[in-house]
């Protein structure tokens, strides 16, 4: 009789790990809660969350919630419009554009500098020396940055 380890080993691994197959598959679906205009205005309007909250909430993107707001004619409030980096003296609380005090503190500052007669390049050089921070508060301030702020009003 002829041993043949590698049939033995084989069967003692199926002994300790049985074969599985698959005899049903699991069918999702995922309905997209998002297409329900009902909905979508009880979110937006009644609890007055955004569109990236309530994209977080149904798996999906702000640009599809958006879609379909505007799809809806669901009035879309002008804070969740603006996208990109914000402006200085804004910010984003709980998803909704304000006010930053600090950097509106700033602005008064670098208005009162320039009412005082300094330029633009001593101002910044002042804010520099200060550590006054930008609004990446990684980079230094420039003259243009600081002529900037008091000519967008």
């Amino acid at each position: 009789m002829v041993f043949d380890s590698g049939r033995l080993s084989r069967s003692l691994y199926e002994q300790a790990f049985p074969p599985l197959y698959i005899i049903d598959s699991i069918q999702f679906y995922w309905n997209s809660p998002y297409k329900d205009e009902d909905l979508l205005r009880q979110k937006y309007l009644a609890e007055g969350m955004n569109p990236r909250q309530i994209a977080r909430l149904f798996f999906s993107s702000r640009q599809c919630i958006m879609k379909y707001l505007e799809l809806y004619n669901i009035p879309i409030r002008e804070e969740d419009r603006k996208l990109g980096p914000l402006s200085f003296g804004e910010r984003r609380h709980y998803g909704r554009l304000t006010s930053h005090i600090t950097e509106n503190m700033n602005i008064e500052k670098v208005k009162s500098l320039r009412e005082q007669g300094f330029s633009y390049q001593s101002i910044a050089n002042i804010f520099n020396s200060l550590k006054i921070p930008t609004k990446s508060k990684k980079a230094i301030w420039y003259a243009k940055t600081i002529r900037s702020l008091v000519l967008r009003d």
